[in-house]
């Protein structure tokens, strides 16, 4: 996959190859077509030709904003940006895609894919070669990568079940080996293809961060039937495996949790509802603590959960200093504003802190509590912390302790039931100003096992990581995890090597927040 027709076949002889070949070893002595064959032997030929695209990219990355990278061993072009998530860059691929489309007068739908994947468009088989040229134009001006996709269709492998929307979702499964789609002759052999899809490699000033792939955007094209009535897609969809041909598009905005913010997008009747699984209620986040790791979480909260309605920040012990408090997706709160009893206060007992959490004004019914050291590693969406029917889930640990240290998914009326149900134990837990054996461990146990014997939660699983900065090794750990990016939770606990924990932490959260203010 991947590779050009003349990697895999032998070269085509033509009529008039034969007289060609005699009048060459005529012309050329036997020692000079030796030397040439020499020079012009697989390795030699394979040098050449790297040395040819590395001169095109570095003649490309002397445009403004583009910088050469390593990916997988490779040099790639990549675009740099001062702001970076998934959901952003996303955003622009299906942007640029559909824009070079319409320029192009090519037709085209946005279609329902997988979460946390790229973008899918179609585009009728018919059309296939002007939209070829008009992606090929694209990929001159923004150099991306190009791809042939098989795979078991858009949408599947994912776990989540949330469709990224009209700008989120492709094929899962390993991605091809890609080749740049700013090269001549490259998309000549690629036009017959079914899918392709577009990479753009993008990155932040430290190059620290790189998205790519699972950003992109894919190209569909969908035949028409023996009838010519409907359009057929290459490969099973989320949503719908064909659309009548003749259909007129529609207009639909792309929702801040579907993928790529709030954007509009032509597509077809047929993908433009939300899915049953669909979650499209509010979501908020709480945190009851300041410590200098709360820029990184609120960093990655920005990076990988975009589609959150609202952050409070519950404390009285101080506002950071680098914190923007005007952001109208923050509210800094206080523990008077939220404690039922305030005689109680102050408090230095976070069980007691937590058993108030439902108490904080304007806070949405279903929200996602994070403890001390809590980071998202990799993009999320809703459905991997709440059901579409309003229910709450739960991550189960495979060690002793049977309930993981993760981002605690909550409902306030629930909490409120708690509140009534174990009366005096969670008055007396409020209470207490340090903390006590008897407490109450409202979010992080309570609630789970009482949500879930009424009905009102269901088990799940993530990628987790737990790292314990005091034991041996915690230095290659953190090494690892920052190579691999591929834990949805990382929890760090226990005092490690002076700053080992906060060099981590800027490496893997290098691109600052919303929430922070300039400088």
């Amino acid at each position: 996959m991947g590779q050009t027709a003349t990697d895999q076949r032998p070269p085509r002889v033509g009529p008039g190859t034969a007289s060609v070949v005699a009048a060459y070893r005529r012309a050329l002595p036997r020692a000079v077509r030796r030397h040439l064959a020499v020079l012009t032997a697989p390795h030699h030929a394979d040098r050449l030709r790297a040395a040819i695209r590395a001169r095109r990219e570095q003649a490309a990355t002397e445009a403004p904003g583009h910088v050469v990278i390593t990916v997988d061993g490779r040099p790639r072009i990549a675009h740099l940006q001062r702001t970076l998530s998934p959901v952003q860059a996303r955003r622009v691929g299906v942007l640029k895609v559909t824009r070079a489309l319409r320029n192009a007068g090519v037709p085209h739908f946005a279609v329902r894919g997988r979460a946390c994947g790229p973008s899918v468009v179609a585009v009728p088989a018919d059309q296939r070669r002007r939209a070829c040229r008009a992606l090929a134009r694209l990929c001159r001006v923004q150099p991306a990568y190009v791809t042939v996709v098989a795979g078991e269709g858009a949408g599947a492998g994912s776990g989540a079940g949330h469709g990224a929307g009209l700008a989120g979702g492709g094929a899962a499964g390993a991605y091809p080996r890609l080749v740049p789609g700013y090269e001549p002759g490259v998309w000549q052999q690629l036009e017959k293809a079914d899918v392709l899809r577009l990479t753009w490699y993008r990155t932040e000033p430290g190059l620290r961060l790189v998205i790519g792939a699972d950003s992109g955007c894919e190209v569909e094209f969908w035949h028409e039937d023996a009838t010519g009535d409907r359009l057929l897609a290459p490969r099973p969809g989320r949503v719908a495996d064909s659309v009548p041909a003749g259909a007129t598009a529609v207009k639909m905005t792309d929702r801040g949790s579907w993928g790529c913010g709030r954007l509009t997008l032509r597509t077809r009747e047929e993908f433009a509802h939300p899915l049953p699984e669909d979650v499209t209620y509010a979501i908020d986040a709480v945190f009851t603590w300041t410590d200098p790791e709360l820029r990184y979480a609120l960093r990655s909260l920005a990076t990988y959960a975009p589609w959150l309605r609202r952050i409070y920040l519950l404390t009285d012990d101080g506002e950071p200093s680098w914190l923007d408090t005007a952001h109208p997706g923050l509210k800094v709160v206080g523990h008077r504003e939220v404690f039922a009893d305030p005689t109680v206060l102050p408090t230095s007992n976070p069980r007691a802190v937590e058993s108030q959490l439902h108490h904080i004004e304007g806070l949405a019914e279903h929200f996602l509590y994070f403890g001390d050291r809590l980071f998202l590693g990799t993009e999320t969406v809703p459905e991997q912390f709440f059901l579409a029917n309003g229910l709450t889930r739960f991550f189960v640990s495979p060690v002793q302790e049977p309930l993981r240290h993760a981002p605690h998914p909550l409902r306030r009326s629930v909490l409120c039931e708690i509140e009534r149900e174990f009366g005096d134990r969670h008055v007396a837990t409020a209470a207490h100003r340090d903390p006590r054996r008897d407490d109450l461990a409202i979010p992080s146990s309570l609630y789970r096992h009482y949500a879930a014997h009424t009905g009102r939660a269901a088990a799940a699983t993530l990628r987790y990581a737990d790292v314990d900065l005091a034991a041996p090794g915690a230095d290659a750990v953190l090494r690892g995890l920052l190579a691999a990016r591929n834990r949805t939770v990382i929890r760090a606990r226990g005092t490690g090597a002076p700053g080992l924990l906060g060099a981590f932490l800027e490496a893997y959260f290098p691109v600052p927040s919303a929430y922070e203010l300039p400088g």
